[in-house]
């Protein structure tokens, strides 16, 4: 059994473009903590929980491979699980200062994960890049490109996963 949350997101620039694929070595939720005097603290610094959830690394892998293979273009990194989606420069350098291997931003994937470890289920983040994280410019966004990048990896998903 495996859990894959897979949809579109935002891909931090110089690591994930528009138009790519991500397949997330780890699962985070970036702001998960508390904002003091000093600056954030997660909630691991908090001593409340763990605000990561490691991917699967054999899949992980093997589905980067098996993507490329297929002439897709596809990074690994973190995805970053946030609840407010990033419009702003300071906000992604904020992020990018917490989560320093970040590739691509998204709202759902800690928490599928997260579900996912509690029964002991491993799980995958796929994220399709629609935009770039930063200032937020509608008009650059390319949700179509992103779906169909989705939509063709989603082709190769079983062959990977049965494998």
């Amino acid at each position: 059994m495996l859990v894959i949350s897979a949809g579109i997101g935002g891909g931090f620039p110089g690591r994930a473009d528009v138009g790519s694929l991500v397949v997330a070595d780890a699962m985070v939720a970036a702001d998960l903590g508390s904002q003091t005097p000093d600056g954030f603290l997660s909630v691991d610094e908090l001593g409340f929980g763990s605000s990561i959830v490691a991917a699967d690394a054999e899949l992980a892998a093997r589905l980067r491979h098996e993507l490329q293979r297929a002439g897709l273009a596809v990074s690994g990194g973190t995805a970053v699980t946030v609840s407010t989606a990033t419009g702003t420069a300071e906000t992604a350098a904020e992020l990018l200062r917490r989560v320093p291997d970040a590739a691509a931003e998204g709202m759902e994937g800690f928490g599928v994960a997260t579900a996912a470890q509690q029964f002991g289920v491993p799980a995958l983040e796929l994220r399709a890049i629609s935009n770039a994280v930063g200032p937020r410019d509608r008009d650059a966004w390319r949700i179509k490109d992103a779906l169909d990048a989705l939509q063709a990896a989603s082709s190769i998903l079983r062959e990977v996963i049965t494998s």
